[in-house]
């Protein structure tokens, strides 16, 4: 039989590769008596903030199937414009020469694994002592994002430029984005965490509290009625007309229908805000009032047909081109008696009283991209 030369062995036994081999008494080839498998790659450290002009070495662990752990020589590779890798021996070696982040690969046996680099600036050399992150604190709902700045400060109180990394100490609450000095949290839970900014071993940090619930629920109905087409009936229209044209003596009305029954807000929910949010692709700069409908629209409804209007919520002015959020504690209280359903939900009208010359045009919930929306802040 072919021999194999001792260091050949040696050189297998180390990459991880020779399982439980036995020679024969003349040296001669070898016979496999067990196996095992790679389970897992990984790197160390698989997160890492290195200056520019430094290095760092980093090593690839095996973790095989019947629990041994081994340090193996993979194949090193970098994805980034911030600095290169070269393998050194056993381990990656990582070079940074410019501001950025990227991430580091490392491939053994048809396995991946990755680690973050973040190459900063020496700011220490600038004498940065400070880093103020704003807002220091939020308290908000459980929809939407907090967005937050970071500045640089010298024991002088001037500015330094920094170009960070930040971090979330509790990813339950949100997922956190970042691109230099400004990050995004967006919130997906309710809870507490910190919200960490950090360079050249200065840290900034700012406290986040997400309690209680937001809802934004669609339209259920919506359509508008016209005076000087009196029969006409406009519930398939993809915008919706409200206001006054006094030049042509010409009236319009909008109604909308939200839905708060039927699991559309879980049992106890205990509303605190209400707002309407309302999407105008023409605006005027006249102020359009909104009010309690007291009998109900259908998709049938005219302005011969129209529905009674009752109480004054409030009024509002509109501006084109985006949501147009429009609240108050009259429109809660209202909310508030369709979520308990007593008095019937027959929704609300915009309307423009008196002759002020004004109108508005809203996209409606045929339109599908920007429908009318009623937005609820609860607990439970």
């Amino acid at each position: 039989m072919k021999k194999i030369p001792g260091i050949w062995v040696a050189g297998l036994v180390a990459a991880g590769l020779l399982i439980g081999l036995t020679v024969n008494g003349c040296g001669d080839a070898v016979t496999e008596q067990t196996t095992k498998s790679l389970s897992s790659l990984a790197i160390n450290p698989v997160i890492a903030t290195i200056e520019v002009g430094a290095n760092r070495t980093f090593s690839c662990i095996a973790n095989y199937s019947d629990g041994t752990v081994a340090v193996v020589k993979p194949v090193w590779t970098f994805t980034g414009t911030c600095g290169v890798v070269a393998a050194v021996g056993y381990s990656g070696r990582f070079t940074a020469s410019l501001e950025g982040a990227g991430v580091l690969h490392a491939e053994y046996l048809a396995q991946l694994a990755s680690a973050e680099i973040t190459v900063t600036t020496n700011e220490a050399a600038a004498g940065l002592t400070t880093i103020e992150v704003t807002p220091v604190t939020y308290k908000g709902r459980q929809l939407g994002s907090v967005t937050f700045g970071a500045q640089g400060v010298n024991a002088s109180g001037e500015a330094v430029a920094i170009n960070p990394t930040w971090r979330s100490s509790n990813s339950l609450v949100g997922t956190l984005t970042f691109e230099g000095t400004t990050a995004t949290l967006e919130v997906k839970g309710q809870g507490t965490t910190t919200i960490s900014c950090l360079t050249g071993g200065v840290t900034g940090s700012a406290s986040v509290t997400i309690e209680g619930y937001v809802v934004e629920i669609t339209v259920e109905s919506d359509t508008y009625v016209d005076q000087s087409d009196p029969a006409t009936t406009h519930e398939s229209d993809a915008a919706l007309k409200a206001g006054y044209v006094n030049a042509t003596d010409r009236r319009y009305e909008t109604y909308l229908r939200f839905r708060l029954t039927g699991g559309v807000l879980p049992t106890g929910a205990s509303l605190e805000a209400a707002a309407l949010m309302l999407y105008p692709s023409v605006a005027g700069s006249s102020t359009l009032q909104i009010k309690k409908l007291n009998s109900a629209f259908t998709a049938a409804t005219t302005w011969e047909t129209r529905p009674p209007t009752g109480t004054f919520l409030m009024s509002g002015n509109f501006t084109a081109g985006s949501y147009n959020q429009i609240g108050n504690d009259a429109l809660l209280v209202l909310a508030r008696e369709w979520y308990a359903g007593t008095p019937p939900n027959y929704g609300v009208a915009v309307i423009q009283e008196g002759t002020v010359d004004g109108t508005v045009v809203i996209l409606s919930k045929e339109d599908g991209t920007y429908p009318p929306r009623l937005r609820l802040e609860y607990r439970r």
